[in-house]
């Protein structure tokens, strides 16, 4: 078994890469529609697939991301509660225009309702500005 420097492994690694993939591509498809997919190194012929294969690509690699990734990084590194998030937020945005894929508004609040104990709204609006309560500075 293969064990970076920082003392995680390949699986790990590969999860934490997906998981930036995912979110790179999520991306690039809202602001322009359908970007070009390369999943190979072959830079004079790169794999290039409609829109539906890019979908297909995300989701699986924010699933790959969401069973390998551990929740005990800290809150500037990809987890399996932020793959969780994005998950949801990527079935939501595939829920409404233009896909309108509805069956997905049920698997978003699946998403969803992993983080209900884990997360929760901040009670008064003005504190979500405060400086003090960033944990990512803690």
């Amino acid at each position: 078994d293969y064990v970076s420097e920082s003392g995680k492994t390949e699986i790990e690694l590969q999860a934490e890469l997906r998981f930036f993939r995912a979110l790179d591509y999520f991306n690039l498809m809202k602001l322009y529609g359908n970007p070009v997919l390369v999943t190979n190194t072959d830079v004079d012929n790169p794999l290039l697939q409609n829109k539906e294969g890019t979908l297909i690509v995300i989701e699986e690699d924010l699933e790959f991301a969401q069973t390998n990734l551990s929740n005990t990084q800290p809150n500037t590194k990809a987890s399996a509660n932020a793959a969780s998030a994005l998950l949801g937020k990527f079935y939501l945005y595939l829920a409404g225009f233009p896909t309108f894929y509805s069956e997905k508004y049920v698997m978003d609040l699946q998403q969803f309702e992993r983080l209900l104990d884990v997360y929760s709204l901040e009670g008064e609006h003005a504190s979500v500005f405060n400086f003090e309560n960033d944990q990512s500075y803690s």
